[in-house]
């Protein structure tokens, strides 16, 4: 009996775990495509920003892409409220590698803008790409996450000029910082080493 559960658990049951344990790793990192591309898209809504979001993960050796465009007539208005200040304390608060990424990204196109101000004849779409994850050379395989975004200087423009009047958005009070006992050492540390 012990022999043919060996056998039933080494041909089936181990490899249809495994199976089952890839495809959770493949939707979580498709989930963080999504999650991503979901992010991109609320900051150009609520920034009133024109152009191109496009996201594309790349999962062992195989390539998956989302992307929008919004045209340039069709980018509303900057938006004020609540959605606007929750996302800019998201942004400015979230060090996760997704928000750090297109933080980074969203910087870069605003400080770009203005090297456009004496070209007030053209409206381009600038652009700025990063990457999270890894490579293995030669084979092309890995885990990465690219994240691309293109934004009209005008569009760009208008929400450097919107967001100057807005108010600071009021971020979470930092941490307190630790408390220390009377002989001096911080509460809840752990030494590593014994008094001498």
């Amino acid at each position: 009996m012990d022999v043919g559960w060996r056998i039933l658990n080494e041909k089936m049951i181990q490899p249809a775990k495994a199976r089952t344990d890839q495809a959770r790793d493949e939707m979580s990192k498709n989930r963080f495509l999504q999650d991503s591309f979901r992010l991109a898209t609320q900051i150009y809504r609520c920034r009133g920003y024109a152009g191109t979001i496009f996201v594309s993960g790349q999962f062992g050796v195989y390539t998956e892409s989302v992307s929008i465009t919004i045209a340039l007539p069709d980018a509303a208005p900057p938006v004020e409220g609540a959605e606007q200040d929750a996302l800019n304390v998201k942004l400015e608060t979230d060090d996760s590698k997704g928000v750090l990424l297109i933080r980074t990204l969203v910087r870069r196109l605003e400080a770009r803008s203005e090297q456009w101000l004496d070209h007030d004849d053209l409206d381009p779409e600038i652009g700025s790409q990063g990457t999270i994850g890894f490579n293995l050379p030669i084979v092309d395989i890995g885990w990465n996450v690219v994240v691309k975004l293109t934004v009209y200087q005008s569009t760009l423009r208008r929400y450097v000029a919107f967001s100057s009047k807005l108010p600071a958005p009021s971020l979470p009070p930092p941490p307190p910082p630790p408390s220390e006992s009377a002989t001096g050492a911080v509460k809840g540390a752990d030494r590593g080493f014994a008094d001498v």
